[in-house]
């Protein structure tokens, strides 16, 4: 995993990703903040904007705005970290799908020319199964949202991800027992507690990623005593790929009332099916359920082609 570079601590900012830069005025309260807020913005890197534009210094408008093309972006005085994380997410999720890029809610591990891409809801097991992986060689490369570009023939390409690699302690140290013991500082004291893992994990590699082989799973962790592990039929994949696809929408802002689904225009979510749609007829999904280290094996034996 990488770790952002340290933000300016005052003024206007460009919020850079593969959709380019995003100007963000954010209120000098929060000018300290950014630390935690980029590593859960996707491929996202932070820099003082050189326009010469500041915060207004007297009252800003209230509520949470972006213009029509999604290039800026201004965020209120009672702005809160964790609002800012998800406004700035919804609002670069606009931005990415006007270039033909995915905000896919998914996990990416990364092993010599493959990288995987586990799919499911909140709660799935999408970072114990990537952990699994690890045991295993495969190297994480983006918690819990990863950006997908879209071919014109269907066939996808991973740009990269967020940095953060949040896990719930107590899962891990209930099915990763030796991960836990390696990268948790102690036993979890509460089902929730969690804890990221991206200072701990080997830095991720700077290899080219559009020539590596993209593969699907959607992944569901529980207990039994076999996995099962299958290709999903094609109208179910579309449906796990246009549901992870809005992932960003569907955040609750804790101090605003702005419906984020609404910052997505009728334009932008016809691409959005039209994208998901070619991906599903073109990209498998293997679908996969079990403890993470059967998914892992499952993974594995369905998807590494056997040395020569």
């Amino acid at each position: 995993m990488t770790t952002p570079p340290t933000a300016p601590a005052e003024g206007s900012w460009d919020v850079s990703t593969a959709a380019g830069p995003l100007h963000v005025q954010l209120p000098r309260s929060l000018r300290t903040a950014w630390p935690r807020i980029v590593p859960h913005l996707p491929g996202a890197t932070v820099a003082g904007c050189g326009c010469g534009s500041r915060p207004a210094t007297g009252p800003r408008a209230a509520g949470f705005r972006t213009d029509p093309d999604f290039d800026t972006a201004q965020l209120p005085d009672t702005a809160a970290p964790d609002d800012v994380r998800r406004f700035l997410n919804a609002v670069l999720h606009c931005r990415h799908l006007g270039r033909g890029v995915l905000t896919l809610h998914a996990v990416a591990a990364a092993r010599d020319d493959q990288v995987l891409l586990l799919l499911g809801g909140h709660g799935a097991g999408k970072t114990l199964t990537a952990l699994a992986l690890h045991e295993r060689g495969w190297q994480p490369l983006s918690g819990d949202v990863s950006l997908l570009r879209v071919l014109p023939d269907g066939s996808p390409e991973y740009l990269g991800g967020t940095t953060a690699f949040v896990v719930r302690s107590a899962e891990v140290a209930r099915y990763l027992p030796g991960t836990a013991r390696r990268y948790l500082p102690g036993p979890a004291v509460a089902p929730d507690d969690t804890a990221d893992l991206a200072p701990l994990l080997p830095p991720a590699h700077a290899a080219p990623t559009a020539r590596r082989t993209v593969r699907l799973v959607h992944v569901r962790v529980d207990q039994r005593e076999s996995p099962l592990v299958r290709w999903a039929e094609r109208q179910l994949r579309h449906s796990w790929l246009y549901q992870a696809s809005g992932h960003q929408l569907d955040r609750v802002l804790r101090c605003d009332d702005t419906p984020l689904r609404c910052l997505e225009p009728p334009e932008l979510t016809r691409a959005r099916l039209a994208l998901t749609t070619r991906l599903a007829d073109r990209a498998p999904v293997l679908s996969a359920l079990g403890t993470p280290g059967q998914i892992a094996a499952g993974i594995e034996d369905v998807l590494v082609p056997v040395p020569a």
